[in-house]
C-alpha cells in the first residue's frame, strides 16, 4: 500500500512541475500559484473521472447480479412468456427484451413465437 502511495506522490509532483515548467514559459507572473490552480483543477478532473468510470463497473455488476424488475418480468408476460424463473436477473431480462423488440421493430413474428417458445420450453424444464 505504501508503494502505492509513493507512486501516486511522484506522479503529482511531476505533473505538478510540468504545469510550472509550461507556465514560466508564458511570462505569466505568479507561476507558482497559477500552476497550483491548474493542479488542483486536473486532480478534481481526474478524481471526478475515476468515480464515474467506478459507478458505471458498479451499475454493470448490480445488472448482472440483480434480480429482473417487475416491469421487465410484465413485458416479458406481454410478449408470451410464461413461469419466468424468479432468479431471472436484471441483464438477462433485458437481453431477451432487446431481442424481442428488435424482432417486434422488423415485424417478425415468427422469431418472436420461436424465442417465446424456446424460453418457455427451457424454463418449464428447468423447474
Amino acid at each position: 500500500m505504501e508503494e502505492k502511495i509513493e507512486k501516486k506522490v511522484e506522479f503529482y509532483c511531476l505533473l505538478y512541475e510540468k504545469i510550472q515548467r509550461r507556465l514560466s514559459s508564458l511570462n505569466i507572473g505568479d507561476v507558482k500559484e497559477v500552476a497550483l490552480k491548474i493542479f488542483e483543477q486536473v486532480i478534481k478532473e481526474t478524481e471526478k473521472e475515476k468515480t464515474s468510470q467506478k459507478s458505471k463497473k458498479e451499475n454493470k455488476i448490480d445488472k448482472e447480479k440483480k434480480l429482473a424488475t417487475r416491469k421487465q418480468r410484465e413485458a416479458l408476460h406481454k410478449f408470451g412468456l410464461k413461469k419466468i424463473p424468479k432468479d431471472l436477473t436484471k441483464k438477462e431480462a433485458s437481453e431477451i427484451l432487446d431481442k424481442l423488440i428488435s424482432y417486434s421493430k422488423e415485424d417478425d413474428r415468427e422469431a418472436i413465437s420461436r424465442l417465446v417458445q424456446e424460453l418457455n420450453m427451457r424454463w418449464s424444464l428447468s423447474r
